[in-house]
């Protein structure tokens, strides 16, 4: 679910809240624990509270994924409910395959040095996931050549 989905009381209480008893009788795939991921989360200030009051409440049936670039902008009543775990970007040698098979799917072809050494220089300059994403684009539009 997207965070700008979630910016009032109401918004958060129909998103997350359930019968308790059918959680109790009913649970996916025999799984213990609904999963909820928001992404880029940043609440308003009326939704805090109230998600707030859902992580406490559902505690128990829920696990909700929170992503963010931002954690200092995240409400301490929510940080103090969670479990922080900072994901650094890929190395260059993890994001090769990825970037690799965008450039073929989009019917490009590059040298594999010349396409490892693009990635090198983002990850020593500034590493970052969403660079290498900028670097194949503009890898693709200058410096590859178009497959036949």
């Amino acid at each position: 679910m997207r965070s700008c989905d979630l910016n009032s009381s109401k918004e958060i209480y129909s998103q997350f809240t359930r019968n308790k008893q059918f959680d109790k009788l009913f649970t996916p795939n025999n799984q213990r624990f609904s999963y909820n991921v928001i992404e880029e989360v940043n609440f308003d200030t009326k939704a805090r509270d109230a998600f707030r009051v859902v992580l406490d409440e559902y505690r128990e049936v829920d696990i909700t994924i929170m992503t963010t670039n931002e954690i200092g902008k995240i409400d301490i009543g929510v940080r103090s409910r969670c479990e922080t775990l900072h994901v650094p970007p890929c190395e260059p040698h993890v994001f090769f395959p990825r970037a690799e098979a965008i450039i073929k799917a989009e019917g490009y072809s590059i040298d594999d040095d010349a396409l490892m050494a693009a990635l090198d220089a983002v990850y020593d300059a500034k590493p970052h996931n969403r660079r290498y994403y900028q670097t194949i684009r503009l890898t693709m539009r200058y410096r590859v050549k178009r497959s036949l």
